[in-house]
């Protein structure tokens, strides 16, 4: 299982810049239900400027929230919040997080499961299991060589670790405890420490890279009998259905035009008889996407050709 996560945007409303101080923060949805992220290292906003980042549910499980033009954020660590940084929140329709596993699948899992583990696949496992993670990848290059991994140069011995999801200084201890190698700095990475006298600097820094978004749109073609449900009703449920299924943060290996369609079939919604799909990728139609292990494909629109 994994927990919901929240796009909060955070704004500075005054007329000079302010800084939220480095430390974890937490948004109250309701008595049950709050959404708690960390800050890395201060931030700090000019005036009028914007940020967001990830937040995800305290619990595991789905836990939808709507758009809402202002929330309230408060400090866990008794950081005092600037008046002039006002908070506001995104609909988490794409982001929603999965119950636990059962007992009885886990064990089916388990049972089934002949990929063979080692180290890195271990520690892998330990990263996707963390319950603010939708998903990672660890590529290692375990050859005296570089290699090229998507728009990546990973030296010989090194970690290249992809994430989706929300960041927390806890990962950079999942994986001193799996592998200390280390990991590849890039552009976009985030640095994490791990905090130990063992270490020359004193710790062991640990990069992390968000997973691309390789974007895509599916065009349905389908038949609508209006006796049953309105034309706008039948491409509305459409492509809900086909963003609460398709719209994931986790990665695949390929994005399949029979997989869609297949997927399709379950949507048991009278008067909607689907009749094609197509998958439309840099502009063109194409029958499947190959994606990167850098990546993680998103449905960006769902289109319905003109009558």
């Amino acid at each position: 299982g994994s927990a919901s996560g929240l796009e909060i945007v955070i704004k500075n409303t005054g007329t000079s810049t302010a800084t939220m101080l480095a430390g974890t923060y937490r948004y109250k949805l309701d008595d049950d239900t709050s959404f708690i992220f960390e800050l890395i290292e201060d931030l700090t906003l000019t005036a009028g400027s914007t940020s967001s980042i990830i937040s995800m549910s305290e619990h595991i499980g789905t836990y939808p929230v709507t758009e809402q033009a202002e929330i309230t954020v408060t400090s866990e660590s008794s950081n005092e919040i600037p008046s002039d940084i006002k908070f506001s929140c995104l609909n988490n329709a794409g982001l929603l997080g999965t119950p636990a596993e059962t007992n009885l699948a886990f064990r089916e899992r388990i049972l089934t499961d002949v990929t063979r583990q080692n180290t890195i696949k271990e520690l892998e496992l330990k990263l996707k299991n963390l319950p603010y993670l939708y998903d990672a990848k660890i590529i290692f290059n375990d050859t005296t060589e570089s290699v090229v991994v998507g728009s990546y140069t990973l030296p010989p011995f090194y970690m290249l670790i992809f994430f989706s999801g929300s960041v927390r200084t806890e990962i950079a201890e999942v994986v001193a405890e799996g592998a200390v190698y280390p990991t590849l700095e890039t552009n976009d990475s985030i640095e994490l420490q791990y905090i130990s006298d063992v270490f020359i600097n004193g710790y062991y820094p640990v990069y992390v890279v968000p997973f691309e978004r390789l974007n895509y749109v599916i065009d349905v073609d389908c038949d609508v009998d209006t006796t049953y449900i309105s034309l706008e009703k039948a491409h509305s449920e459409i492509e809900a259905f086909l963003e609460s299924n398709f719209r994931a943060q986790i990665h695949k290996d390929y994005v399949k035009e029979e997989d869609i369609y297949n997927k399709l079939k379950e949507l048991n919604v009278s008067g909607i008889n689907i009749l094609n799909i197509e998958i439309k990728y840099n502009n063109a139609v194409v029958p499947y996407i190959a994606v990167p292990p850098s990546a993680i494909p998103y449905l960006q629109d769902v289109t319905f050709p003109e009558v």
